[in-house]
């Protein structure tokens, strides 16, 4: 996983709550972190490289060499890993320099967690604009709820590509919600390297080209077969009779179906399509699997070395 964000956003702060000692240099001089630090560390069961990177500046803004190539190991982390944590500034909100982070890392297909920090900051001042910090008062469940719906709610409409990333809210210098995002990661790692079987996967885009079918121009679109290309990220390849049958929104479609029947949260999916007939079709991928049948032959021992070990 890499950490990722803008300076002071809480990154190597982050790392240090994970770690549970001061490994990054940590205060409250945005861009304090110069290097890119990877870090191996085991959680429950689970051993993470976690590179943790300096803060991702306008390039306006980069004015020192060492400052420049800090930006140039960020973005060349989030090339290298399977899981991107976004970092947001809670108080401040996303900004068009979050948006370039999401964005690539969308666009290179890498799992997605927007992390929320300084998640008691907002909390705080929603008491005192509601007149409760004078009371002494704490805000309510339903008001927490309401907040982070509302903070949900910008971030999707700022960052449409990425809807299906998940959220987590934390305040990282109080250690609360780390456990979350480290179990978020987990999971968003996992679905990231999901692999469908190529049975369920052409019944379901099937029965969903049944539900809803495609055409254009009175043209009816045929999908003759479809296969999961690669995993990190799940992309999947449809053989069909005409590729400019298939709009956008049927695209969007059936990656929401597959979405949805295999809860793949967190990950971009990848899907593209291939002018074919049938035959051709069904030849390629029987091609397809014999030659993976032959690398997992490959891959096993032979009779007798097994014993010999």
């Amino acid at each position: 996983m890499a950490i990722v964000g803008r300076p002071n956003v809480g990154k190597s702060s982050l790392l240090n709550a994970i770690l549970n000692e001061e490994r990054a240099i940590v205060s409250e001089i945005a861009g304090t972190t110069r290097d890119a630090l990877d870090i191996h560390y085991e959680w429950n069961d689970t051993l993470f490289t976690i590179t943790d990177t300096a803060g991702i500046r306008r390039k306006s803004k980069v004015h020192e060499d060492v400052e420049y190539y800090s930006v140039v190991r960020a973005f060349g982390a989030i090339d290298r890993c399977d899981v991107v944590v976004a970092m947001l500034d809670g108080p401040e909100g996303i900004t068009e320099q979050d948006l370039r982070i999401l964005g690539y890392a969308h666009e290179n297909g890498r799992g997605i967690v927007i992390a929320v920090n300084k998640w008691d900051e907002v909390l705080n001042r929603a008491r005192r604009e509601l007149g409760l910090d004078e009371q002494g008062k704490q805000l309510g469940t339903s008001e927490r709820r309401k907040l982070v719906e509302e903070y949900t709610k910008r971030i999707r409409e700022e960052a449409p590509f990425a809807l299906y990333a998940p959220i987590v809210f934390l305040s990282v210098l109080k250690k609360k919600g780390v456990e979350d995002l480290l179990t978020t990661v987990v999971e968003v790692g996992e679905q990231h390297a999901t692999r469908i079987p190529t049975s369920e996967l052409n019944r379901l885009v099937s029965d969903a080209l049944y539900e809803r079918p495609a055409s254009f121009h009175g043209r009816q679109l045929k999908v003759y077969y479809v296969t999961q290309a690669k995993v990190k990220p799940p992309t999947f390849i449809l053989f069909v009779n005409d590729p400019q049958l298939i709009h956008f929104s049927t695209e969007r479609y059936l990656e929401n179906k597959i979405r949805q029947r295999y809860s793949l949260e967190g990950t971009p999916i990848r899907i593209k399509v291939r002018e074919s007939t049938g035959k051709e079709a069904e030849g390629q991928e029987k091609r397809r699997r014999t030659r993976r049948e032959r690398l997992e032959g490959a891959k096993r021992p032979r009779k007798g070395e097994e014993e010999e070990e």
